[in-house]
């Protein structure tokens, strides 16, 4: 799918009632015989590109919101396992169990999730982007960092849950703390590919509203003016009005 200017989306919709009105003003002699610019489809294809702009901007807000408030609860996780470690270390486990936790420790460390705010989805969190292939691709090797950080954890977990001398006085560390912090990071990082499912849903639908090839909205504007065009004269008054009203497709 084609990327569009980062402003043009809303300012397509805006410029596309304005058409609409000047179009409307012009009488009987406005009647083409192509449904899409039908001033009661023309009128129709706005409610829904205002309705569409709208849905993706409540989209992207939860996703935003997730996707904060996830990067908030992994951020504590690199300590949380360097105190579980020192925990399992200083406790009366037995070594064999000391050194499995150990690899687990660092096979946690070894992976980095990365904010997506921040490094991998900056033009993805833009509510006015498109969906770009590049884009979802380094947000989709992010996400599995994600998921991976959230497996390695449970696993840590359940080694040391497994271990019966395992019983720190630190609240924080407690198995029952531990079991709670599993749900919390599971919770929030399915929050997060959730909203963000919803987010890029909501712009496929916007973008084919928009720009679906012969019926989308800027086609149609295109096709509205060589009718005006065609029914008045180039140098008529009604197509001058009309022809400089701009719209976009071009990429961000």
């Amino acid at each position: 799918m084609e990327k569009k200017h980062a402003t043009g989306h809303p300012i397509n919709v805006t410029n596309f009632e304005e058409l609409y009105v000047w179009c409307s003003k012009f009488g009987k002699k406005f009647d083409p015989a192509k449904a899409t610019i039908k001033l009661e489809n023309m009128q129709a294809m706005i409610d829904q590109g205002k309705a569409r702009l709208a849905e993706v901007k409540a989209a992207h807000s939860k996703m935003s919101t997730a996707i904060t408030m996830r990067s908030r609860v992994f951020a504590q996780l690199d300590k949380l396992v360097t105190s579980i470690n020192n925990a399992v270390a200083s406790s009366d486990v037995l070594p064999e169990a000391i050194t499995k936790i150990g690899a687990s420790v660092r096979k946690f460390r070894g992976v980095r999730a990365k904010a997506l705010p921040e490094e991998e989805g900056t033009k993805l969190l833009d509510e006015n982007a498109s969906v770009d292939k590049e884009v979802e691709k380094r947000n989709a090797k992010a996400e599995r960092s994600f998921n991976r950080k959230v497996d390695n954890f449970k696993n840590l977990v359940a080694l040391v849950e497994a271990e019966a001398n395992y019983s720190p006085n630190e609240l924080e560390l407690q198995i029952e703390s531990l079991r709670a912090m599993v749900n919390e990071i599971e919770t929030r990082n399915l929050l997060a590919k959730s909203t963000r499912a919803t987010f890029i849903t909501a712009i496929i639908a916007r973008d084919k509203l928009l720009y679906e090839e012969n019926i989308g909205m800027v086609p149609s504007a295109y096709i509205a003016k060589r009718y005006v065009k065609s029914v008045f004269g180039p140098t008529s008054r009604e197509f001058k009005t009309i022809s400089p009203i701009p719209f976009t497709y071009g990429s961000n």
